[in-house]
């Protein structure tokens, strides 16, 4: 069987670092962006252009690629944060964070499923966020990572039967330009990265093994469903990645 992979947000960060490392097993990888990467190039390797707060957008590229490609891997990678102290907060941002976390996810998968189902195979996986538990600032970003734990244990629920696994992986802070963008810079800054975070911030392929577990086309043992928080960073407080794997097979 071959393998395809479209990942959301694939032009830069944790998403190009794993379309890169799928492309080295062989997948063809199909990233959906705003822009296209100008860092790497690939002969199975392409970009959709769409901007995912965008629902006609989505529809649109979602539609594109199921008319090329039979999609037997799909990772909602892409994400924004928006940081608003609770005063600040709004219902348009929850609204743009629910579309860009949630709605174009299922219209994506919606979109694929059915050749997944065709298949009796398919892998699908959210990079969440550790934010999902709460964080400060974070009032629309949590509650749309939240959102994604429910969304995705439904639809495990709902397609394990078919072979497709839904699966979320929740990393703790990743140098990216999202984890930049609100956090500040320099040695002063990093000290109190733990008082804020649960875990020191890591490199992006610091996530790939764990990623990778859950979107492996081997018959797995992990719980459909189940969040596996991340423990990536080089000071982790939370088991390392091999026992959180561990964890969430046995059910912990």
């Amino acid at each position: 069987m071959s393998y395809t992979a479209v990942i959301t947000g694939a032009s830069k960060g944790i998403g190009l670092d794993l379309a890169q490392r799928l492309l080295a097993k062989g997948y063809t990888v199909i990233s959906i962006a705003r822009n296209a990467t100008e860092e790497f190039e690939h002969p199975e390797f392409e970009t959709v252009k769409a901007d995912l707060l965008d629902p006609a957008a989505v529809e649109a590229a979602a539609r594109d690629i199921a008319a090329r490609h039979q999609v037997t891997h799909f990772i909602h990678n892409a994400g924004m944060i928006w940081p608003n102290p609770v005063e600040d907060a709004s219902p348009d941002d929850l609204a743009g964070l629910t579309q860009l976390h949630l709605g174009s996810a299922l219209t994506l998968l919606q979109t694929f499923l059915p050749a997944m189902k065709d298949r009796r195979f398919g892998r699908v996986l959210f990079n969440g966020s550790r934010a999902a538990l709460g964080v400060p600032t974070r009032t629309a970003y949590s509650a749309t990572k939240a959102g994604q734990v429910g969304m995705a244990r439904t639809w495990a629920l709902e397609l394990a039967p078919h072979g497709i696994t839904v699966n979320v992986v929740a990393p703790g802070p990743v140098q990216t330009d999202n984890f930049w963008a609100s956090s500040p810079r320099g040695r002063s800054a990093r000290a109190s990265w733990p008082k804020t975070c649960r875990w020191a911030a890591s490199a992006p392929r610091a996530i790939f093994p764990t990623l990778s577990c859950f979107s492996a086309t081997r018959r797995m043992a992990l719980s459909p469903g189940r969040p596996c928080m991340s423990a990536a960073g080089p000071a982790c407080r939370r088991p390392p990645i091999k026992k959180a794997i561990k964890n969430a097979s046995s059910g912990r």
